[in-house]
Protein backbone atom coordinates (compact mmCIF):
# COMPACT_ATOMS: atom_id res chain seq x y z
CA UNK A 1 0.00 0.00 0.00
CA UNK A 2 0.98 3.47 -0.93
CA UNK A 3 0.11 7.17 0.29
CA UNK A 4 1.35 10.74 -0.25
CA UNK A 5 2.38 12.63 2.31
CA UNK A 6 0.13 15.88 1.58
CA UNK A 7 -3.22 13.78 1.44
CA UNK A 8 -6.05 11.92 3.31
CA UNK A 9 -6.70 9.33 0.63
CA UNK A 10 -5.15 6.33 0.30
CA UNK A 11 -4.67 3.56 -2.69
CA UNK A 12 -5.67 -0.14 -1.56
CA UNK A 13 -4.49 -3.15 -3.48
CA UNK A 14 -6.22 -6.56 -3.62
CA UNK A 15 -4.06 -10.19 -4.11
CA UNK A 16 -5.83 -13.86 -4.81
CA UNK A 17 -4.62 -17.01 -3.95
CA UNK A 18 -6.61 -20.36 -4.84
CA UNK A 19 -6.28 -22.98 -2.23
CA UNK A 20 -6.96 -26.65 -3.05
CA UNK A 21 -9.05 -28.60 -0.53
CA UNK A 22 -8.27 -32.07 0.04
CA UNK A 23 -11.04 -34.40 -2.00
CA UNK A 24 -13.31 -36.30 0.45
CA UNK A 25 -16.06 -37.89 -1.45
CA UNK A 26 -18.36 -40.19 0.24
CA UNK A 27 -21.72 -41.81 -0.60
CA UNK A 28 -24.80 -43.12 1.70
CA UNK A 29 -27.58 -45.05 1.10
CA UNK A 30 -30.15 -45.82 3.71
CA UNK A 31 -33.01 -48.97 1.98
CA UNK A 32 -36.13 -49.59 4.17
CA UNK A 33 -38.85 -52.37 2.88
CA UNK A 34 -42.58 -50.64 2.00
CA UNK A 35 -45.92 -52.33 3.17
CA UNK A 36 -49.14 -51.31 2.66
CA UNK A 37 -48.24 -47.56 3.59
CA UNK A 38 -45.86 -48.36 6.04
CA UNK A 39 -42.10 -48.54 5.75
CA UNK A 40 -38.94 -49.69 7.16
CA UNK A 41 -36.79 -52.19 8.39
CA UNK A 42 -37.25 -55.46 9.66
CA UNK A 43 -41.60 -55.35 9.00
CA UNK A 44 -43.58 -57.77 10.45
CA UNK A 45 -47.35 -57.45 9.45
CA UNK A 46 -46.05 -59.56 5.73
CA UNK A 47 -48.44 -62.62 4.64
CA UNK A 48 -47.67 -64.89 1.89
CA UNK A 49 -49.72 -63.11 -1.15
CA UNK A 50 -49.07 -59.63 -0.38
CA UNK A 51 -47.02 -57.17 -1.71
CA UNK A 52 -43.49 -55.25 -0.56
CA UNK A 53 -41.46 -52.79 -2.20
CA UNK A 54 -38.40 -50.92 -1.38
CA UNK A 55 -37.65 -47.31 -1.22
CA UNK A 56 -33.99 -46.07 -1.59
CA UNK A 57 -32.51 -42.92 0.16
CA UNK A 58 -29.66 -41.86 -1.26
CA UNK A 59 -27.06 -39.38 0.13
CA UNK A 60 -24.02 -37.31 -0.58
CA UNK A 61 -22.05 -36.78 2.97
CA UNK A 62 -18.74 -35.76 1.48
CA UNK A 63 -17.34 -32.30 0.34
CA UNK A 64 -17.20 -32.92 -3.84
CA UNK A 65 -20.59 -32.88 -6.51
CA UNK A 66 -21.11 -36.42 -7.16
CA UNK A 67 -22.37 -37.96 -10.80
CA UNK A 68 -23.63 -41.15 -12.31
CA UNK A 69 -25.61 -42.13 -9.32
CA UNK A 70 -26.01 -45.92 -9.63
CA UNK A 71 -28.29 -48.50 -7.54
CA UNK A 72 -28.13 -52.85 -8.05
CA UNK A 73 -29.89 -54.55 -5.62
CA UNK A 74 -29.39 -58.36 -4.93
CA UNK A 75 -33.30 -59.46 -4.81
CA UNK A 76 -32.46 -61.61 -2.11
CA UNK A 77 -32.79 -65.30 -2.00
CA UNK A 78 -34.52 -64.64 -5.74
CA UNK A 79 -33.68 -63.77 -9.23
CA UNK A 80 -32.84 -61.78 -11.09
CA UNK A 81 -31.07 -58.62 -9.74
CA UNK A 82 -32.51 -55.30 -10.34
CA UNK A 83 -31.11 -51.52 -10.29
CA UNK A 84 -31.15 -48.68 -11.97
CA UNK A 85 -30.00 -49.73 -15.37
CA UNK A 86 -32.78 -52.02 -16.14
CA UNK A 87 -35.40 -49.61 -14.78
CA UNK A 88 -35.75 -51.81 -12.11
CA UNK A 89 -35.36 -48.93 -9.48
CA UNK A 90 -36.77 -45.75 -10.53
CA UNK A 91 -36.34 -42.03 -9.12
CA UNK A 92 -39.09 -40.15 -7.30
CA UNK A 93 -39.54 -37.42 -9.56
CA UNK A 94 -40.22 -33.92 -7.93
CA UNK A 95 -42.63 -31.37 -10.08
CA UNK A 96 -39.20 -30.57 -12.67
CA UNK A 97 -38.16 -34.00 -13.78
CA UNK A 98 -35.91 -34.44 -11.43
CA UNK A 99 -35.20 -36.23 -8.34
CA UNK A 100 -37.29 -35.26 -5.70
CA UNK A 101 -34.07 -34.44 -3.88
CA UNK A 102 -31.93 -32.60 -6.25
CA UNK A 103 -32.82 -29.21 -5.07
CA UNK A 104 -31.33 -27.40 -7.62
CA UNK A 105 -32.28 -29.31 -10.26
CA UNK A 106 -28.72 -29.82 -12.13
CA UNK A 107 -28.85 -33.69 -12.15
CA UNK A 108 -25.65 -33.94 -9.65
CA UNK A 109 -25.78 -35.32 -6.81
CA UNK A 110 -24.65 -32.07 -4.67
CA UNK A 111 -23.18 -32.21 -1.32
CA UNK A 112 -25.73 -32.86 1.80
CA UNK A 113 -28.18 -33.34 -1.09
CA UNK A 114 -30.42 -36.66 -0.32
CA UNK A 115 -32.32 -37.84 -3.58
CA UNK A 116 -34.90 -40.95 -3.05
CA UNK A 117 -35.51 -43.88 -5.55
CA UNK A 118 -37.85 -46.80 -5.68
CA UNK A 119 -38.62 -50.18 -7.00
CA UNK A 120 -40.59 -49.84 -10.20
CA UNK A 121 -42.75 -53.19 -9.24
CA UNK A 122 -44.06 -54.98 -6.45
CA UNK A 123 -42.54 -58.19 -4.98
CA UNK A 124 -45.92 -60.78 -4.20
CA UNK A 125 -44.65 -62.58 -1.11
CA UNK A 126 -44.23 -66.85 -2.18
CA UNK A 127 -45.85 -68.68 0.32
CA UNK A 128 -42.56 -70.48 1.07
CA UNK A 129 -40.81 -67.90 2.28
CA UNK A 130 -40.10 -67.15 5.84
CA UNK A 131 -37.73 -64.14 6.21
CA UNK A 132 -36.15 -62.05 3.40
CA UNK A 133 -33.03 -59.69 3.38
CA UNK A 134 -31.88 -58.43 0.53
CA UNK A 135 -29.15 -55.88 -0.18
CA UNK A 136 -28.53 -52.57 -2.41
CA UNK A 137 -25.44 -50.94 -3.39
CA UNK A 138 -25.09 -47.33 -4.51
CA UNK A 139 -22.53 -46.01 -6.49
CA UNK A 140 -21.06 -42.74 -7.92
CA UNK A 141 -18.02 -40.91 -9.89
CA UNK A 142 -16.95 -37.83 -8.47
CA UNK A 143 -17.81 -34.99 -10.99
CA UNK A 144 -14.53 -33.44 -11.78
CA UNK A 145 -12.22 -37.02 -11.25
CA UNK A 146 -14.31 -39.49 -11.80
CA UNK A 147 -13.68 -41.50 -8.85
CA UNK A 148 -15.49 -44.12 -7.55
CA UNK A 149 -17.60 -43.72 -4.20
CA UNK A 150 -19.98 -46.54 -3.09
CA UNK A 151 -22.00 -47.99 0.12
CA UNK A 152 -24.55 -50.64 0.63
CA UNK A 153 -27.68 -51.55 3.09
CA UNK A 154 -30.00 -54.32 3.54
CA UNK A 155 -33.95 -54.40 4.34
CA UNK A 156 -35.91 -57.26 5.22
CA UNK A 157 -39.03 -58.49 6.71
CA UNK A 158 -40.67 -61.67 8.08
CA UNK A 159 -43.49 -63.12 6.81
CA UNK A 160 -46.53 -64.34 8.72
CA UNK A 161 -47.39 -68.16 8.13
CA UNK A 162 -51.04 -68.46 7.64
CA UNK A 163 -51.43 -71.43 9.50
CA UNK A 164 -48.62 -72.03 12.64
CA UNK A 165 -48.77 -74.55 15.64
CA UNK A 166 -46.99 -72.83 18.76
CA UNK A 167 -46.05 -73.71 22.11
CA UNK A 168 -48.27 -71.87 24.81
CA UNK A 169 -45.32 -68.79 24.53
CA UNK A 170 -46.50 -68.42 20.93
CA UNK A 171 -43.36 -70.01 19.99
CA UNK A 172 -42.57 -72.55 16.53
CA UNK A 173 -41.04 -75.26 17.97
CA UNK A 174 -40.75 -77.39 15.03
CA UNK A 175 -42.15 -80.22 13.39
CA UNK A 176 -41.72 -82.94 16.09
CA UNK A 177 -42.96 -82.99 20.03
CA UNK A 178 -42.51 -84.82 22.58
CA UNK A 179 -45.23 -87.60 24.34
CA UNK A 180 -43.49 -88.56 27.63
CA UNK A 181 -44.47 -91.61 29.85
CA UNK A 182 -43.40 -92.37 33.07
CA UNK A 183 -43.38 -95.54 34.83
CA UNK A 184 -45.60 -96.67 37.16
CA UNK A 185 -45.28 -99.24 40.19
CA UNK A 186 -47.02 -101.87 38.09
CA UNK A 187 -44.88 -101.80 35.20
CA UNK A 188 -47.36 -99.86 33.26
CA UNK A 189 -46.54 -96.62 32.08
CA UNK A 190 -48.59 -92.48 32.39
CA UNK A 191 -48.51 -90.13 29.66
CA UNK A 192 -48.30 -87.58 32.01
CA UNK A 193 -46.89 -84.40 29.76
CA UNK A 194 -45.78 -83.17 25.99
CA UNK A 195 -43.30 -81.12 25.74
CA UNK A 196 -44.05 -78.20 24.67
CA UNK A 197 -47.20 -78.28 27.25
CA UNK A 198 -49.79 -76.40 25.83
CA UNK A 199 -50.32 -75.84 22.03
CA UNK A 200 -51.57 -73.25 20.20
CA UNK A 201 -53.12 -73.48 16.51
CA UNK A 202 -52.41 -69.88 14.99
CA UNK A 203 -54.33 -68.78 11.96
CA UNK A 204 -53.25 -65.27 9.95
CA UNK A 205 -55.09 -63.91 7.63
CA UNK A 206 -56.23 -60.13 5.45
CA UNK A 207 -59.78 -59.64 6.71
CA UNK A 208 -60.86 -57.39 3.95
CA UNK A 209 -59.12 -59.36 1.18
CA UNK A 210 -60.61 -62.07 2.36
CA UNK A 211 -64.43 -61.66 3.13
CA UNK A 212 -66.73 -59.15 1.57
CA UNK A 213 -68.18 -56.45 4.27
CA UNK A 214 -71.43 -55.18 3.88
CA UNK A 215 -73.00 -58.35 1.38
CA UNK A 216 -75.19 -59.77 3.83
CA UNK A 217 -73.55 -63.12 4.20
CA UNK A 218 -71.88 -64.16 6.74
CA UNK A 219 -67.92 -64.34 7.15
CA UNK A 220 -66.90 -67.93 8.77
CA UNK A 221 -63.35 -68.86 9.71
CA UNK A 222 -63.25 -72.75 10.30
CA UNK A 223 -60.35 -74.07 12.05
CA UNK A 224 -59.65 -77.96 11.82
CA UNK A 225 -58.68 -80.18 14.56
CA UNK A 226 -56.92 -83.56 14.27
CA UNK A 227 -57.54 -86.83 16.60
CA UNK A 228 -55.27 -86.50 19.24
CA UNK A 229 -55.70 -82.88 20.59
CA UNK A 230 -58.37 -81.24 23.46
CA UNK A 231 -59.70 -77.68 23.97
CA UNK A 232 -57.73 -76.31 26.35
CA UNK A 233 -59.70 -73.45 28.90
CA UNK A 234 -59.85 -72.63 32.44
CA UNK A 235 -64.10 -71.94 32.04
CA UNK A 236 -66.37 -75.07 31.67
CA UNK A 237 -67.73 -73.97 28.03
CA UNK A 238 -63.93 -73.31 26.42
CA UNK A 239 -65.28 -69.93 25.41
CA UNK A 240 -61.45 -68.88 26.44
CA UNK A 241 -60.01 -71.65 24.24
CA UNK A 242 -60.38 -69.32 20.86
CA UNK A 243 -59.19 -65.45 20.86
CA UNK A 244 -58.82 -63.31 18.11
CA UNK A 245 -56.62 -59.97 17.86
CA UNK A 246 -56.91 -57.43 15.36
CA UNK A 247 -53.26 -57.40 14.58
CA UNK A 248 -50.00 -59.31 14.81
CA UNK A 249 -46.02 -59.02 13.96
CA UNK A 250 -43.17 -61.93 15.15
CA UNK A 251 -39.92 -61.55 17.05
CA UNK A 252 -37.21 -64.63 17.40
CA UNK A 253 -36.26 -65.95 21.09
CA UNK A 254 -33.05 -66.35 21.94
CA UNK A 255 -32.71 -69.83 19.66
CA UNK A 256 -34.51 -67.87 16.57
CA UNK A 257 -37.49 -69.54 16.53
CA UNK A 258 -40.14 -67.49 15.45
CA UNK A 259 -42.50 -66.32 17.94
CA UNK A 260 -46.39 -64.55 17.71
CA UNK A 261 -46.97 -61.16 19.07
CA UNK A 262 -50.77 -60.65 19.40
CA UNK A 263 -52.42 -56.44 18.88
CA UNK A 264 -55.52 -56.04 20.58
CA UNK A 265 -58.09 -59.11 21.27
CA UNK A 266 -61.10 -57.96 19.57
CA UNK A 267 -64.82 -58.21 21.96
CA UNK A 268 -66.33 -61.77 21.72
CA UNK A 269 -69.43 -59.39 20.65
CA UNK A 270 -68.26 -59.21 17.35
CA UNK A 271 -67.85 -62.97 16.75
CA UNK A 272 -69.59 -66.01 17.92
CA UNK A 273 -68.01 -69.72 18.66
CA UNK A 274 -69.23 -72.89 18.10
CA UNK A 275 -67.39 -76.77 18.40
CA UNK A 276 -68.05 -79.42 15.71
CA UNK A 277 -67.04 -83.27 17.18
CA UNK A 278 -66.68 -85.58 14.47
CA UNK A 279 -66.77 -89.46 14.49
CA UNK A 280 -63.52 -89.82 13.58
CA UNK A 281 -62.23 -88.23 16.70
CA UNK A 282 -61.56 -84.76 14.55
CA UNK A 283 -63.34 -81.44 15.90
CA UNK A 284 -64.22 -78.33 14.20
CA UNK A 285 -64.03 -74.64 15.63
CA UNK A 286 -66.20 -72.39 13.53
CA UNK A 287 -65.86 -68.66 14.19
CA UNK A 288 -68.69 -66.60 12.78
CA UNK A 289 -67.67 -62.83 12.26
CA UNK A 290 -71.47 -62.34 10.51
CA UNK A 291 -71.10 -59.38 8.24
CA UNK A 292 -68.98 -57.69 10.39
CA UNK A 293 -67.04 -54.47 9.37
CA UNK A 294 -63.55 -55.68 10.02
CA UNK A 295 -60.78 -54.86 8.55
CA UNK A 296 -56.85 -55.65 7.97
CA UNK A 297 -54.84 -58.14 9.55
CA UNK A 298 -56.40 -60.63 12.14
CA UNK A 299 -55.29 -63.23 13.81
CA UNK A 300 -56.79 -66.24 16.01
CA UNK A 301 -55.50 -69.07 17.78
CA UNK A 302 -57.31 -71.87 19.99
CA UNK A 303 -55.81 -72.99 22.81
CA UNK A 304 -55.09 -76.90 22.92
CA UNK A 305 -53.84 -79.82 24.87
CA UNK A 306 -52.50 -83.41 23.88
CA UNK A 307 -55.82 -85.22 24.89
CA UNK A 308 -53.89 -88.43 26.30
CA UNK A 309 -52.27 -86.65 28.68
CA UNK A 310 -52.89 -87.83 32.32
CA UNK A 311 -54.13 -91.47 30.94
CA UNK A 312 -52.26 -94.67 32.98
CA UNK A 313 -51.96 -97.91 32.17
CA UNK A 314 -50.00 -97.65 29.04
CA UNK A 315 -47.56 -100.51 27.57
CA UNK A 316 -44.26 -99.96 25.40
CA UNK A 317 -44.41 -101.73 22.02
CA UNK A 318 -41.16 -100.62 19.58
CA UNK A 319 -41.53 -97.19 20.56
CA UNK A 320 -45.60 -97.04 20.42
CA UNK A 321 -47.75 -96.59 23.74
CA UNK A 322 -50.45 -99.60 23.29
CA UNK A 323 -53.86 -100.61 25.79
CA UNK A 324 -54.07 -97.35 27.61
CA UNK A 325 -56.54 -96.02 29.73
CA UNK A 326 -58.50 -92.89 30.14
CA UNK A 327 -59.23 -91.06 33.47
CA UNK A 328 -62.37 -92.08 33.63
CA UNK A 329 -61.47 -95.84 32.72
CA UNK A 330 -62.79 -95.89 29.00
CA UNK A 331 -60.06 -97.56 27.03
CA UNK A 332 -57.83 -95.41 24.78
CA UNK A 333 -56.54 -96.36 21.02
CA UNK A 334 -52.65 -96.58 20.92
CA UNK A 335 -50.09 -93.85 20.74
CA UNK A 336 -48.20 -94.58 17.51
CA UNK A 337 -45.03 -92.82 17.51
CA UNK A 338 -44.39 -90.53 14.66
CA UNK A 339 -47.99 -90.02 13.96
CA UNK A 340 -48.66 -86.82 12.18
CA UNK A 341 -51.24 -84.37 13.50
CA UNK A 342 -52.55 -82.05 10.26
CA UNK A 343 -54.05 -78.88 11.27
CA UNK A 344 -55.82 -76.66 8.53
CA UNK A 345 -58.51 -73.55 8.58
CA UNK A 346 -60.89 -72.35 5.91
CA UNK A 347 -62.63 -69.38 5.20
CA UNK A 348 -66.10 -68.93 3.93
CA UNK A 349 -68.11 -65.80 2.91
CA UNK A 350 -71.54 -67.14 1.75
CA UNK A 351 -70.78 -69.36 -0.58
CA UNK A 352 -67.51 -68.18 -1.78
CA UNK A 353 -64.37 -70.33 -0.49
CA UNK A 354 -60.67 -68.65 0.18
CA UNK A 355 -58.24 -70.78 -1.52
CA UNK A 356 -55.70 -69.61 1.46
CA UNK A 357 -53.27 -72.31 2.61
CA UNK A 358 -53.72 -72.62 6.28
CA UNK A 359 -51.88 -76.03 6.66
CA UNK A 360 -49.85 -76.91 9.53
CA UNK A 361 -48.34 -80.49 11.02
CA UNK A 362 -46.64 -81.75 13.54
CA UNK A 363 -45.59 -85.31 14.96
CA UNK A 364 -45.19 -86.99 18.26
CA UNK A 365 -42.15 -88.68 19.26
CA UNK A 366 -42.99 -90.95 22.00
CA UNK A 367 -39.96 -90.67 25.17
CA UNK A 368 -40.78 -93.57 27.74
CA UNK A 369 -38.40 -92.51 30.57
CA UNK A 370 -35.86 -95.06 31.81
CA UNK A 371 -37.36 -97.93 33.50
CA UNK A 372 -36.11 -101.32 34.42
CA UNK A 373 -39.17 -102.65 36.45
CA UNK A 374 -36.79 -101.99 39.10
CA UNK A 375 -35.63 -98.66 41.39
CA UNK A 376 -36.69 -96.09 42.10
CA UNK A 377 -37.72 -91.89 39.72
CA UNK A 378 -39.79 -89.18 40.02
CA UNK A 379 -40.25 -85.71 38.38
CA UNK A 380 -38.62 -82.75 40.38
CA UNK A 381 -40.24 -78.94 39.34
CA UNK A 382 -40.82 -75.81 40.15
CA UNK A 383 -44.57 -74.17 40.91
CA UNK A 384 -45.11 -70.84 38.64
CA UNK A 385 -47.12 -68.44 39.83
CA UNK A 386 -50.66 -69.14 39.18
CA UNK A 387 -50.46 -72.74 38.09
CA UNK A 388 -52.13 -75.44 40.43
CA UNK A 389 -50.05 -76.25 43.37
CA UNK A 390 -47.98 -79.44 44.12
CA UNK A 391 -49.12 -80.49 40.16
CA UNK A 392 -46.32 -81.29 37.57
CA UNK A 393 -46.77 -79.42 34.47
CA UNK A 394 -44.78 -79.64 31.19
CA UNK A 395 -42.20 -76.84 31.16
CA UNK A 396 -41.80 -76.70 35.12
CA UNK A 397 -38.75 -79.30 35.17
CA UNK A 398 -35.78 -78.27 37.39
CA UNK A 399 -32.94 -79.75 34.99
CA UNK A 400 -29.65 -80.41 36.21
CA UNK A 401 -30.85 -80.94 39.97
CA UNK A 402 -28.85 -83.96 42.09
CA UNK A 403 -30.91 -86.61 43.39
CA UNK A 404 -28.94 -89.08 46.52
CA UNK A 405 -30.45 -92.62 47.78
CA UNK A 406 -29.61 -93.55 51.08
CA UNK A 407 -30.41 -97.41 52.77
CA UNK A 408 -31.85 -97.83 56.03
CA UNK A 409 -28.31 -97.58 57.42
CA UNK A 410 -27.44 -94.65 55.87
CA UNK A 411 -25.14 -95.74 52.96
CA UNK A 412 -25.63 -94.33 49.49
CA UNK A 413 -26.12 -96.27 47.14
CA UNK A 414 -27.17 -94.70 43.82
CA UNK A 415 -27.38 -90.96 42.13
CA UNK A 416 -29.23 -89.35 39.28
CA UNK A 417 -29.43 -86.00 37.72
CA UNK A 418 -32.57 -84.61 36.62
CA UNK A 419 -33.26 -84.28 33.02
CA UNK A 420 -34.64 -81.34 30.84
CA UNK A 421 -38.35 -82.77 31.66
CA UNK A 422 -37.18 -83.10 35.03
CA UNK A 423 -37.59 -86.60 35.17
CA UNK A 424 -34.91 -88.66 37.02
CA UNK A 425 -34.29 -92.28 37.80
CA UNK A 426 -32.12 -94.85 39.56
CA UNK A 427 -32.20 -98.17 38.83
CA UNK A 428 -31.24 -99.66 42.07
CA UNK A 429 -31.67 -103.63 42.26
CA UNK A 430 -33.46 -104.04 46.31
CA UNK A 431 -33.09 -107.54 47.56
CA UNK A 432 -34.40 -109.04 50.66
CA UNK A 433 -37.21 -107.68 52.79
CA UNK A 434 -39.11 -104.92 53.21
CA UNK A 435 -36.97 -101.60 53.36
CA UNK A 436 -37.18 -97.84 53.68
CA UNK A 437 -34.82 -95.89 51.66
CA UNK A 438 -34.01 -91.55 52.33
CA UNK A 439 -34.47 -89.77 49.30
CA UNK A 440 -32.20 -86.58 49.16
CA UNK A 441 -32.81 -83.83 46.96
CA UNK A 442 -29.81 -81.19 46.36
CA UNK A 443 -31.61 -78.53 43.50
CA UNK A 444 -27.76 -77.55 42.57
CA UNK A 445 -26.84 -80.37 40.93
CA UNK A 446 -24.14 -80.72 43.75
CA UNK A 447 -23.69 -82.38 47.71
CA UNK A 448 -20.93 -80.76 48.71
CA UNK A 449 -19.54 -81.20 52.57
CA UNK A 450 -21.67 -79.67 55.30
CA UNK A 451 -24.46 -79.53 52.26
CA UNK A 452 -28.08 -79.72 53.89
CA UNK A 453 -30.59 -81.35 51.39
CA UNK A 454 -33.08 -79.22 49.84
CA UNK A 455 -35.96 -81.78 50.36
CA UNK A 456 -36.13 -85.01 51.66
CA UNK A 457 -38.41 -88.16 50.52
CA UNK A 458 -38.84 -91.81 51.78
CA UNK A 459 -39.13 -94.59 49.24
CA UNK A 460 -40.11 -98.46 50.52
CA UNK A 461 -38.88 -101.41 48.02
CA UNK A 462 -39.55 -105.03 49.40
CA UNK A 463 -42.59 -107.45 49.49
CA UNK A 464 -43.04 -107.34 46.04
CA UNK A 465 -42.49 -103.91 45.49
CA UNK A 466 -39.27 -103.41 43.10
CA UNK A 467 -40.46 -99.39 42.35
CA UNK A 468 -41.07 -96.75 44.18
CA UNK A 469 -41.88 -93.32 43.13
CA UNK A 470 -41.00 -89.99 44.86
CA UNK A 471 -41.89 -86.42 43.42
CA UNK A 472 -40.25 -83.08 44.70
CA UNK A 473 -41.71 -79.71 43.86
CA UNK A 474 -40.46 -76.23 44.78
CA UNK A 475 -43.62 -74.10 46.36
CA UNK A 476 -43.53 -70.41 45.62
CA UNK A 477 -41.78 -69.34 48.51
CA UNK A 478 -39.01 -71.07 47.24
CA UNK A 479 -38.80 -74.17 49.34
CA UNK A 480 -38.88 -77.43 48.03
CA UNK A 481 -41.12 -80.44 49.21
CA UNK A 482 -41.19 -84.23 48.87
CA UNK A 483 -44.37 -85.99 47.52
CA UNK A 484 -44.69 -89.70 48.24
CA UNK A 485 -46.49 -90.99 45.43
CA UNK A 486 -49.03 -93.92 46.07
Amino acid sequence: NTATADSDESDEATDDETVTLPQDPSISISKVTTHEGTEGDGLTGVTAGDYVGWKYYVSNTGNVTLDSVSILDDHGPLDPDFGTADGGIIDVLGLGGFNIGDVNENGLLDVGEEWVFESSFLLEVPEDLITYTNEATVTALTAIYDQEVSDSDTSGFQVLPNGMVTNSMLCDFGEVFNANFSPDKDGTYTQNSTNPGQFFYNVVFDYDEEFTNGDGQDNILTLEIPDGFALQSGDPNFENAVHVYDSVSVEFDAAGNMCLVPGDEIPRDQYTIDFQYNADGTMEAIINFGDSDLTGLTYVNIHLDYETKGSSGWEYKDGDAVNGTGPDGYELGDILNNTSYDFDASLTDGGSTSDLDFTDSVMNDNVFKQFKQSGFGGYVWSDESGTEAGVYEPGEGVAGALIEIYDSKGKLVDSATVDADGWWYSAYTHKGKQEAYTVELYADGSHDAGDVADATGTAMLGKGDKFDVVDFYQSDDDMYHAMEVA
